[in-house]
């Protein structure tokens, strides 16, 4: 009989990673401005890239730690949700950064220079040259979502605020992120006693 397949366990970045990422994005540009709050939003918030972009200008709350996510059509199965921002001085200064020059009379928090909604497409691909650049190859905008749900679940963030934050409806889908790899299982019992 075959071995059973394992279940994939979703890639992640360490905060290492994360900022070797964003370092290529210099804030003297404000497209880079931008991009590095989206990329914080996903991997510090844990939204989705779809999320981001829709967001709508007075969205954030950085005084109460939330974020009003809205409904989007074919991504979120739900009509819009509140999340909890965690306290990061790595978040709270990429937003500052964007917020410095926004045009607050776009209707979106994230717009292109004339105004208008950022395309998702946008986003992954300059995620994509600056992974790239950055010697990170596979990084792509979920990837920084699910770094953003392992580490919440090993800060010992209960499970089902993590399922509430990422607007899954069936908390098995948020299971997915207490998976570990094969190598991860057995480090961790190579080191911990039996007690016999």
């Amino acid at each position: 009989m075959a071995a059973r397949k394992r279940a994939a366990v979703p890639e992640t970045i360490t905060a290492a990673e994360y900022t070797r990422l964003v370092a290529g994005l210099s804030t003297r540009y404000t497209s880079n401005r931008r991009m590095r709050a989206m990329l914080a939003l996903m991997y510090l918030a844990g939204l989705r890239c779809g999320e981001v972009c829709a967001l709508e200008s007075g969205s954030i709350d950085l005084q109460g730690r939330s974020v009003t996510v809205p409904h989007v059509d074919g991504l979120t199965k739900t009509g819009g949700r509140r999340v909890g921002l965690m306290p990061s001085v790595t978040l709270d200064s990429a937003l500052q950064e964007w917020e410095a020059v926004r045009d607050t009379s776009s209707p979106y928090y994230f717009h292109t220079n004339a105004g208008g909604r950022v395309d998702t497409s946008q986003v992954r691909r300059r995620l994509a040259q600056v992974a790239t650049a950055a010697g990170l190859p596979h990084v792509h905008p979920h990837t920084l979502r699910h770094s953003w749900a392992r580490n919440a679940l090993a800060a010992g963030v209960p499970i089902n605020a993590v399922q509430s934050a990422l607007g899954h409806a069936d908390l098995a889908t948020t299971m997915v992120y207490t998976r570990l790899s094969e190598q991860q299982q057995i480090d961790t019992l190579a080191h911990t006693p039996a007690g016999l």
